[in-house]
């Protein structure tokens, strides 16, 4: 209980990279999620073309967009990666006093290595419980808004929207109209992502940032106790 009572009186003393660290984690966050389920609603889309009967080029560019997602995807990461790097960095070197008074107390690495992991899941938990509320509350808004940019999507690509019209020009009057409602191309079943899908895929993202963020905090804690060390003996 000591330990969880320092880290919450810890990240108090440092709220503004404590609050910083929350905002762009829950950024992160929402856009990894928004962005692995854009690759849910593209597969939905694709299944629904395949049921016009498309020729390959159409399937083909609609698979092509799960490659962009999943790059932007990758991108996303990366650049939490670096993000969680660079503040683990200036935290550790912000408590650089801290840590040296700490070895001077006859704490031990592993308790200043356990008390910064414990920072670090605490500050996740609070990114993963504003996500979720903000996903919650703006459920409609978050869908209609993905649903409408891989609308859009589908519109700008060439490919898609010919074969799409091609296909609903080769079956009767009476359906296509239905068609048009159905093709991944104008619209996608406004009930095709659920929250349960939703809520899958934020966990998915939160187990992925909570392995990135603990990482650079342990590689960056044990640089700075190492450091602690060289300046004590000095």
């Amino acid at each position: 209980m000591k330990s969880l009572h320092y880290a919450f009186a810890d990240l108090h003393y440092y709220k503004k990279s404590t609050l910083s660290s929350i905002v762009s984690g829950s950024f992160f966050l929402v856009f990894l999620t928004a962005l692995l389920n854009m690759l849910d609603i593209n597969r939905i889309w694709t299944k629904e073309l395949l049921t016009l009967s498309p020729d390959k080029e159409t399937i083909a560019a609609s698979l092509n967009w799960n490659t962009i997602y999943l790059l932007i995807y990758v991108i996303a990461a990366l650049l939490y990666t670096a993000a969680a790097g660079i503040m683990a960095y200036r935290e550790i070197a912000q408590r650089k006093a801290v840590i040296q008074k700490w070895r001077l107390l006859g704490f031990s690495d592993f308790y200043i290595i356990k008390q910064s992991l414990l920072e670090t899941i605490l500050v996740l938990i609070s990114v993963l419980l504003i996500s979720s509320m903000f996903l919650l509350v703006f459920q409609n808004s978050y869908e209609s808004l993905l649903l409408k940019i891989h609308s859009l999507v589908g519109t700008t690509d060439f490919r898609l929207s010919i074969h799409a019209l091609q296909d609903v020009d080769n079956v009767p009057a009476t359906t296509s109209s239905s068609i048009y409602e159905s093709v991944g191309v104008f619209a996608v079943n406004h009930h095709s992502l659920s929250l349960t899908t939703i809520f899958k895929r934020l966990l998915q993202n939160t187990v992925l940032l909570t392995l990135i963020s603990s990482n650079c905090a342990l590689i960056f804690t044990i640089l700075g106790t190492r450091q602690s060390k060289l300046f004590l003996r000095k």
